[in-house]
């Protein structure tokens, strides 16, 4: 059972974080412990929001598509 509980947490913080950002919360960032692909995602998932962020992404807003 400890196994399942440390393994579940990180998995329901990152579910908690992206619901979040899919609601427009851009703020949110995700802890990052460890060395393993949940780690890895995390950090992945905040290196995609800083990069957004810095290109001045709003969520929320759709994407016009253009007839060309």
């Amino acid at each position: 059972m400890l196994f399942r509980s440390v393994m579940s947490r990180p998995v329901q913080e990152l579910v908690e974080a992206v619901t979040l950002i899919r609601e427009g919360d851009m703020d949110i960032r995700i802890p990052v412990r460890g060395d393993d692909e949940i780690a890895f995602l995390a950090d992945s998932v905040n290196d995609l929001l800083d990069d957004m962020e810095r290109q001045g992404v709003v969520l929320g807003q759709g994407v016009e598509k253009s007839d060309d």
